[in-house]
């Protein structure tokens, strides 16, 4: 009670393999406004460099929260849109929180100096009247994962207003390929150090897979936000995986679909069908044959408990996230979603 700092580190004893998250809830009269969670970085992905596809402090609160988890001072280097923004001076265990009024760009950089291992994170909210109505968090994606190739399990653009964000962060000019359900839906050139925004009417599906030409790495995000009378009311962010963290098996610490609607959303990026086992808490929960291409979302009404393993048969590739939902009164008031941690970063 009480705390508010940074950074954060969750070790285990004896070197035994955990699972770890950070939900933040916001309150109005004792009521869930907005929460979001975030999954901890495994100590294997720490990194001196991180990156996200956009920046807005201008529609949104846009809030970069880094911290210094080595044991030597750095400085911390902003970079956005190729044009360097701030540099920070950081002790070691001391953590800052930086908004660069009147900006919305990317993509982003957060690199530190001396080698120094550093932890950083995008915090957006969305403020009507003066309070928060929304807000999340993003976990910038370490350097030796930067890709050409990102997944994510679903886009929804019925329901809710599905937003891709890709930005280039190589040297040369790239066509980025966005895939979903199997089906090609746009492609877009993109120089060094630009970004660009997309959105598909009316579609509602998954998997989707964004790519690169030419092995330019690029980073992926999607920001999904629910609106009511023309007002977001909720929103979220979800960075893609890299296609070098592409798994067959995925963790999550917790399921609850007792105070949240909590949906298993999951899909096959192979070439062969495969059968999905969800497991939470020990117990099998179900298991769901997938077609390459083909996705699937389910529910488990009454279940509250975790942890939660999602696994794939025959060796093929899937990609699984958690969408979180808090309903009052029928309504949905606030949502989050939650990437799987692939079984290699466990």
């Amino acid at each position: 009670a009480g705390l508010d700092a940074g950074p954060v580190v969750v070790d285990a004893t004896n070197d035994v393999p955990i699972i770890a998250a950070l939900r933040d809830a916001y309150f109005v009269n004792g009521k869930v406004e907005s929460f979001v969670q975030l999954m901890g970085l495994p100590e294997a992905a720490l990194s001196t460099k991180y990156y996200f596809p956009a920046y807005n402090n201008v529609t949104l609160d846009g809030q970069l929260r880094f911290g210094n988890v080595g044991s030597s001072n750095t400085t911390v280097t902003v970079t956005i849109a190729g044009v360097v923004r701030g540099t920070y001076n950081l002790a070691p265990g001391q953590a800052q929180r930086v908004n660069y009024i009147g900006l919305d760009a990317g993509p982003v950089i957060v690199e530190s100096s001396g080698g120094v291992p550093i932890i950083a994170a995008l915090r957006d909210a969305y403020f009507v009247n003066g309070q928060i109505e929304s807000f999340a968090q993003l976990m910038g994606l370490p350097a030796s994962q930067l890709s050409d190739t990102y997944y994510f399990p679903a886009y929804n653009n019925v329901t809710l207003n599905g937003q891709l964000r890709i930005g280039n962060v190589d040297t040369v000019p790239t066509t980025v390929t966005v895939t979903i359900a199997g089906v090609l839906r746009g492609t877009y050139p993109l120089n060094p150090n630009e970004a660009v925004r997309i959105n598909y009417a009316g579609l509602d599906a998954g998997p989707v897979v964004v790519q690169s030409s030419g092995g330019a790495k690029i980073i992926a995000a999607l920001r999904d936000a629910y609106f009511v009378n023309g007002q977001v009311t909720s929103f979220v962010q979800l960075m893609g995986l890299p296609l070098g963290q592409l798994s067959t098996k995925y963790y999550f610490p917790a399921y609850n679909n007792v105070t949240l609607d909590g949906q298993l959303r999951f899909g096959n990026v192979g070439n062969s069908n495969t059968t999905v086992t969800v497991t939470i808490a020990g117990v099998v929960r179900g298991t769901y044959n997938l077609a390459p291409g083909q996705a699937q979302r389910v529910n488990y009404a009454g279940l509250d408990a975790g942890p939660v393993i999602v696994e794939s048969s025959g060796g093929v590739p899937i990609i699984a996230a958690l969408r979180d939902a808090y309903f009052v009164n029928g309504v949905l008031e606030s949502f989050a979603q939650l990437m799987g941690l692939p079984d290699a970063a466990l």
